[in-house]
């Protein structure tokens, strides 16, 4: 019971340290692009670029847009889209892997193109954290639509169209 109780004490203090310090950063193509990305008027040009300021507990939306780039979240971070009809993260001809989490993080309301569906080593998302959450997204172009190594996330309202293959998961 005393080793529960210390969990749960744990637990709630690093929640508080994320949250005490977290900031919510905005992308838009309409923004200044001025860091630190705090505002709308202010905001990133690019999720990449708001993404490598980030501090772990930061929350960053999205604005509609099409967005040609290939992420590395290597931090805990809550990424928020508009909408999957309306926020893209187009990876199109860039890297092998359009979303390559290599930290525990939230996504939340994208249309994520993987490089292209012809290519078996392409994925549009690989998480090689431990508790993904991927919400209200659409992925499509992509040899493998989801990559999940040594996860056990949360995968919700997903759409997979245009895949060799929608979900593969690995547990060592």
């Amino acid at each position: 019971m005393k080793l529960k109780i210390s969990y749960l004490i744990l637990f709630t203090l690093i929640v508080n340290i994320f949250s005490a310090n977290a900031i919510v950063r905005y992308v838009s193509k309409t923004g200044t692009s001025t860091p630190p990305y705090t505002s709308w008027q202010t905001a990133a040009d690019s999720i990449q670029k708001c993404i490598n300021i980030c501090l772990d507990g930061d929350t960053v939306y999205v604005a509609n847009g099409i967005y040609y780039e290939s992420l590395i979240v290597n931090k805990y971070l809550w990424l928020i889209g508009s909408s999957m009809d309306s926020t893209v993260i187009d990876g199109t001809g860039l890297a092998d892997i359009t979303i390559d989490g290599n930290s525990d993080f939230i996504l939340n309301g994208f249309n994520i193109f993987g490089k292209e569906r012809n290519e078996l080593s392409t994925t549009a998302i690989a998480f090689s954290g431990f508790n993904p959450n991927i919400s209200n997204c659409r992925i499509s172009k992509a040899g493998e639509g989801i990559y999940l190594g040594r996860s056990s996330g949360k995968i919700n309202n997903i759409i997979v169209n245009d895949c060799n293959l929608g979900i593969g998961t690995f547990c060592a």
